[in-house]
């Protein structure tokens, strides 16, 4: 460091430093700031986007709990219209599909699905979507739709019974017994103690041994 004999010349050697350097220091200030203030403007930005959402939410569980059908797709379409990239469009899909069930619009509770199967990151919400979207495909006797929908997925892990139940159902629906029959099994291996498994073996039951001797 340079030494200097009077405080004089310590504020000239500043003052030629300042010309020689203070342009850049007031830039990359400028720029730091400029880059704070932005920060801060986008977090802020997306803490009201979520909480916007998370009302928007609220408000339309609020309408299912009391059945009010229309007002759930209203504030669904809202949802999916505004805040498209975040968990509550998928949830909110999700409860336009039930309103859409409720009323008799398997179709329209379809399109729902098949939305939030679309927009939605989450894994584990996939396969629940999924499982849901095949269950509505089989009640409007598009199992081929079904089943493709059912095969194409290889990761399987904690929905594995879920899936080899429906699988045998779209089975029982087009007349191939057997595969049902092997399906149904499948699933209760995968998933024997669960509150489910009983209706599993039921529907299993109902198919016979499969011995014609």
């Amino acid at each position: 460091m340079s030494s200097y004999d009077t405080e004089q010349e310590q504020i000239e050697a500043i003052k030629k430093w300042w010309k020689e350097n203070g342009t850049a220091v007031v830039f990359g200030l400028a720029i730091g700031t400029a880059a704070l203030v932005g920060w801060n403007m986008w977090s802020d930005h997306t803490r009201n986007q979520q909480e916007s959402a998370s009302m928007a939410y609220q408000q339309l569980m609020t309408a299912l709990a009391s059945a009010e059908n229309d007002a759930v797709l209203k504030r669904a379409e809202r949802l999916k219209s505004d805040h498209a990239d975040s968990a509550y469009a998928v949830l909110g899909a999700m409860a336009a599909a039930k309103a859409n069930f409720d009323k008799s619009d398997l179709e329209a509770a379809k399109r729902e699905l098949q939305w939030a199967l679309d927009h939605s990151d989450d894994v584990g919400m996939q396969h629940i979507i999924r499982l849901r979207l095949a269950r509505l495909m089989i009640a409007t006797d598009k199992n081929d739709e079904a089943l493709s929908l059912l095969e194409k997925v290889s990761n399987r892990s904690g929905f594995a019974a879920g899936y080899d139940e429906l699988m045998g159902d779209v089975y029982i629906a087009t007349g191939k017994i057997d595969l049902a029959r092997t399906a149904y099994k499948k699933a209760l291996t995968e998933d024997a103690n669960s509150a489910n498994s009983r209706f599993v073996q039921m529907k299993l039951d109902d198919l016979g041994s499969g011995d014609n001797s």
